[in-house]
Order: C-alpha cells, then structure tokens, then sequence
C-alpha cells in the first residue's frame, strides 16, 4: 500500500508546478489526492480487503472443550460394601424424578462393585472436583464412615431432598452441579456443596477450594438445614473418608468454519490478483525512496525549484522561495522529521489503545467480581489465556453465530494493525530524515526500490533498517498474541449427568 501512495516524478513535477508538495518514503494519506486515480483504486481496494482477514482470519479453525454436569451422593461406607444392593435405593417419592436419580445412584453402586470408579482421597476429590468447568470427571460418591449416618426415623420427617431406603436403611444425600456455564450467568455457586459447611461469605466456593486444601482430611459436606431442636441439624454433616469418582473422557472438538474460510479464501485470492496486477503493470516507477528521489533528480533537474537555494520542510510548507536563504544553523530534533498530524494522528491510536485496554480490565474485574465476589487478586489468578466461567463475556444482547462473535472479539486486533501503521510510519519518516542528512557526513550510495547499479544499494525490505524493523516486527507479533489471549471465543460442548450432548454454548 506505501508503494500505492508513493508519487511518480511526474506527479512530483505537477504538484511542484502548484506550489505543492508530496511525501516519499513514508506511508502517506496526503498523497492521494496526487496520485492516479487508478492507483487511488487500488489502494481503496487492498485496505478494505485486508481489515475483514483482521477480524475473521483467526477463527477459520476453532476448538470446543466439554463440560460436564454431574451428581454427587453422599453415602455411607455400608452402602459401598452390600453385595446386593437389594432395593437400596428405594425412595420416600414416586416422582419420576426421584425414581431416576435412584436409578443412578444404583448405576454408580454397580460401577463402584465392578472397580469402575476411581478412589480420591479428599484432597485428590477437592482438586478433582475444585473447579468450575468439569472436563475430565462426571458424578461420584462422596463415602462417610457409618456411624456418621443417622438411621432414618420411622415418620420419615427428612428435608425435601433427603432420600431414604426403606428395607436396609441406607440414608444418602443428593446435590446436582450443573455445569457452571449457566450458574455463573445466574450468579450461582455450582461448588455449594463442596464448601457447604464453612462459614457463609460472599466469596464463591471456588475461590476458598485453597481454604478446603489447607485442611482436607477434616473436609465435612452438609445439607441445607435449619430450625429443629439443639443438634438437630448434625446429623445432615458428613466427614468425607473418601470419593468414588467416575471417570470422563475430554471430548475436544476441532472445527473449521466453511463460510468463514471462504471469505478468508476469496479476500487472499482477490489480494493475490491485485497484488500481481500492481507488480507486472506499472507504467511508471514511483518514488517510493528517498534514494529514488535523489536519483530522479541528479539524473532530471526540477524546473520549479532548479532556482531555489537550501531549505527544509518548513520552508516548503511556508511557500516556495526562491533564491539565496539565511542560513539559521537550526537545532533539528527527531519529532522534526515527521508533521504535527502524523505525530498527533499516532499518539491519539496509542491513547485509544491504552484506554481501551485499561477500560475493559477495568470492566473486566468489575464484572467477574460481581458475578464471582472474588478480589482483585483473584481475577489476576484467572490465569493466562485460560478458560474460566468467571470470566466468560455473556449477555442476551450478544450474538450468537461464531462469525459475528469473531468480528467482535478480533476488533482489539484490528485497532492494533491500525496503531502498527501509525507508529511504522512514524519510525519510518524519522529514520529516512537520518538518512538523508547522513550523506552529509559520510559517502555512500543510495538506497533504491529498483535494481541497483553502480555504489546504489536495495532498499530494507521491512523499509526500516534490520535493528528497527525486526524488533517492531516482533513487538507487534507479540501484542498481537497477548491480545487473543486476553479476549477470544470459547466454543462449549454441554453434557448431562448421563454423559449425554446437552447443547453446545459459545461466549
């Protein structure tokens, strides 16, 4: 696109004759009014074409993790043992809810007789089940020693979700932690039962599992209780002995958008033909270096300013004067290679920039203490890059087509290509003034776009020199980078009790 902007001697000429001026060897907006139109053209079309492939080119491949809801029942260690399990799980309802959760707690008694389960110790079932996005594991048995369960009395007077066995007395307790995906939407704690006996605070359970750690063999869950005689409510806490856990396999999915790589496709194609075209059909070379220019004039001098004796930048925008000028012995400084509106349009990208990234941290703890009452230090150990349902962005308002959520989680990246080019361009008319003014002090040849003759050298190819544009080239790379791992889209396959595709959730 620089080459697009760059002016041919010609144009040069007319705009001199206009008393005008033009920029070489720096990206340049002025520059389109001077330039042909069929250049102006194609330089419209490759900066439209380019800023869709910022937003989508990203998201052509995606991946979707799986979480899982489960049960867990609280039993005792009798209820692992019994070889029989005859009518162990009958209920005190006949509710067809009751009725299946019974048959699942029966399912997990014949896994546990078949080793099917997997034994945690209460430390390994508090960092096992410690988390919000359950991927690797589904529901278990939370196994209490047997003098810890009170024997049913006979008029039933249990809470609403006590289930009782009938025949052998086995007593056991029920929680469902459905994903975590629409609790932290709601404001809900999934983890209530694994902090269901410390004190009541704000802070939600996954942010006190440490807490748990510090602690584990004295671990104790309960069931919501109140009122009651002194004691009452005793019998509804249960010291963990151990967890019977049963394994589920991490259901990664990898998924390529067809629509969205078609776009991507289509726009590196039409890129590609456009790219072709500028390079094989150039009428005339433009002055896309300061090399360039100085060649251009030492081989034609410009009638226009052939009369005018050594001046500077300044002079030109104050109007071409002809003839002898004072000599000033000026102090120049870097700022003074560049104009007030490059500088300004450069330091105004870097503000936006700036505020934009200090507004949504700003949003961002807000909002995950609101919906996770944790501290700010808290939020700083989300982790790096790392899916958390705390800090899942979620909202009605939000679209929900992978293609829209692209668009809206790679603007970030479009802003820094934006700041990029400001800032490239900024280095690049400060480095070329250098230049410039360094034929005063040493002999050497000019850098030029064509093919050097003579002492006449290439041009950069990142049209800095190597020790700024490669480090520029992996700052950007870098900021790039961090941007998407500080905001991208998350896929989630949902998956019930039963292991069973629930739904699928994009944020």
């Amino acid at each position: 696109m620089q080459c697009m902007t760059a002016p041919t001697r010609g144009e040069v000429d007319r705009a001199h004759a206009a008393r005008r001026w033009l920029d070489i060897g720096v990206p340049s907006f002025r520059n389109l009014r001077r330039i042909g139109r069929d250049r102006l053209v194609l330089w419209l079309l490759l900066g439209l074409s380019s800023l869709p492939l910022h937003l989508l080119y990203n998201s052509v491949v995606y991946v979707s993790l799986s979480t899982n809801s489960y049960d867990m029942f609280v039993v005792s260690q009798a209820f692992v043992d019994d070889p029989d399990c005859q009518n162990c799980t009958d209920t005190i309802s006949n509710e067809p809810a009751v009725i299946e959760l019974a048959a699942r707690l029966k399912g997990l008694w014949e896994q546990s007789r078949k080793s099917e389960l997997d034994r945690l110790s209460p430390m390994d079932c508090l960092s096992a089940y410690g988390t919000i996005i359950q991927t690797t594991r589904r529901n278990l048995l939370v196994v209490t020693a047997n003098e810890n369960i009170v024997p049913a009395p006979a008029h039933l007077s249990f809470p609403f979700d006590r289930d009782i066995n009938n025949t052998n007395w086995y007593q056991y307790d029920y929680f469902n932690a459905t994903t975590a995906l629409g609790h932290y939407q709601r404001n809900s704690d999934t983890l209530q039962w694994i902090c269901s006996e410390l004190p009541r605070t704000n802070t939600p359970c996954i942010n006190r599992i440490g807490e748990l750690k510090q602690a584990a063999q004295s671990w104790v869950v309960g069931a919501s209780c109140s009122g009651g005689p002194p004691g009452y409510c005793d019998q509804y806490r249960w010291p963990v002995d151990y967890c019977l856990s049963e394994r589920a396999d991490l259901q990664c999915k990898l998924h390529f958008n067809s629509v969205i790589a078609a776009v991507v496709a289509a726009l590196n194609f039409f890129k590609a033909i456009l790219m072709f075209y500028i390079a094989y059909s150039k009428k005339s070379s433009p002055l896309a270096t300061i090399g360039d220019a100085i060649a251009s004039f030492l081989d034609e001098k410009d009638s226009t300013t052939a009369s005018m004796g050594p001046t500077n930048v300044y002079d030109v925008k104050n109007g071409f004067q002809m003839g002898a000028v004072t000599w000033g012995n000026p102090r120049w400084r870097w700022k003074d290679a560049t104009s007030k509106k490059r500088r300004a349009a450069t330091l105004t990208l870097f503000m936006i920039a700036i505020g934009s990234v200090l507004g949504l941290l700003i949003w961002a703890v807000r909002e995950v203490n609101y919906t996770a009452a944790t501290s700010t230090s808290d939020v700083f150990n989300l982790g790096f890059g790392a899916v958390d349902a705390r800090a899942l962005i979620s909202s009605s308002s939000f679209p929900t087509s992978i293609a829209s959520l692209a668009l809206i989680a790679n603007l970030p990246q479009l802003l820094l290509s934006f700041l990029y080019f400001a800032y490239n361009g900024l280095f690049t008319a400060m480095l070329g003034a250098y230049e410039w003014m360094s034929y005063a002090h040493k002999r050497k040849g000019l850098r030029i776009s064509r093919m050097p003759s003579g002492a006449q050298r290439s041009t950069y190819f990142l049209q800095l020199p190597y020790r700024f544009g490669i480090p520029l080239i992996i700052i950007s790379g870098t900021m790039h980078w961090l941007v998407s791992q500080s905001i991208f889209v998350v896929a989630f396959d949902v998956y019930d009790e039963l292991g069973e595709l629930q739904t699928a959730q994009i944020g």
